[in-house]
C-alpha cells in the first residue's frame, strides 16, 4: 500500500469520525473509533506529552466527536525504544487501535516505525522532527516542523542580527543532534564552543566554563527541555 492510498484511508477514518459514527449507508457504528496516543506522561519531559494529550482531548471535545475513544499510552522518560515498543504492542494487540498520535522524541518514533507497515497501523506525529523519520515507514506521517528547519533557520537569523560567534550546547538525544547537524552546516559565523551534553543532570558549570570573558559569543542550547533551566541559571552565575 503506497502513501497516497494510506492518506485516503486516513481521511476516510477522519470523515467517519466527523459524521458522528455513521457509515455511508446510514448505519450507526456501535463501537467507538479508538485512537491511541503514545507519549511521555511521566519523567523529565512529561510536559511535552501532557501537551499532546491535552490537545487531543481538546480536539475531541471541541469537534464533538462522541464516538472517539482516546487511549493514552505512557512511553516513559524520553520515550526510550524498549518502553515505546511495549506501549505500541499494547495499543495494537490489546486495545486494537488502527491509528496512533505519536507524541514521542525521534528515538521512540524510530523504534516503532518498522512495526507500522507490518501491522498496517497509521501513525501521525506532531512532535518528532528528525530527518531520519521522513522515509522510515509508509504508514508514518508528520505534521510538525522538521529538524532541518529548526537548525537552518536560527543559523541564518543569528547572522542577520549580527551574532557571528556562537557557543553551542546540544543535549545528547537523536533529534537535538539532528538539529545541531543542520545548524553547524548552515551557520556561516564561528562556533567557538561545540559541546554535546548529558541532558538529565543538573550541573553544567564545567561545560559552561569553556566560555571565557574574551569570547563574545551568544549561547545556543539545543535542548530536550531538561538541561535548559539549569544552564540558564548557571550562566548568570559565571
Amino acid at each position: 500500500m503506497n502513501k497516497l492510498m494510506i492518506v485516503v484511508l486516513t481521511l476516510t477514518i477522519i470523515l467517519l469520525v466527523g459524521c458522528g459514527g455513521e457509515t455511508i449507508t446510514g448505519n450507526v457504528v456501535n463501537e467507538p473509533i479508538k485512537i491511541g496516543v503514545m507519549t511521555m506522561t511521566t519523567g523529565d519531559v512529561a510536559f511535552l506529552g501532557q501537551n499532546i494529550v491535552k490537545s487531543a482531548e481538546l480536539a475531541v471535545e471541541e469537534l464533538e466527536y462522541d464516538n472517539v475513544e482516546l487511549i493514552i499510552a505512557d512511553v516513559g522518560n524520553l520515550g526510550e525504544g524498549r518502553n515505546t515498543v511495549a506501549a505500541y504492542r499494547k495499543l495494537v494487540d490489546v486495545d486494537k487501535v488502527e491509528i496512533i498520535i505519536d507524541g514521542m522524541l525521534s528515538d521512540g518514533t524510530m523504534a516503532v516505525a518498522p512495526l507500522l507497515d507490518q501491522d498496517e497501523v497509521v501513525m501521525i506525529t506532531p512532535l518528532t522532527g528528525g530527518e531520519n523519520i521522513d522515509n522510515a515507514a509508509e504508514y508514518l506521517f508528520r505534521n510538525g516542523p522538521s529538524d532541518i528547519i529548526a537548525g537552518t533557520k536560527p543559523a541564518k537569523q543569528l547572522l542577520e542580527f549580527g551574532f557571528e560567534n556562537v557557543a553551542l550546547y546540544t543535549d545528547n538525544a537523536e533529534y537535538t543532534l539532528d538539529i545541531r547537524k543542520h545548524f553547524v552546516s548552515s551557520f556561516r559565523g564561528k562556533i567557538v564552543v561545540d559541546e554535546v551534553i548529558i541532558p538529565d543532570k543538573s550541573d553544567y558549570r564545567g561545560e559552561l566554563s569553556k566560555i571565557t570573558n574574551e569570547v563574545d559569543a551568544i549561547v545556543i542550547n539545543t535542548a530536550t527541555g531538561m538541561s535548559a533551566p539549569h544552564m540558564i541559571k548557571q550562566l548568570y552565575e559565571l
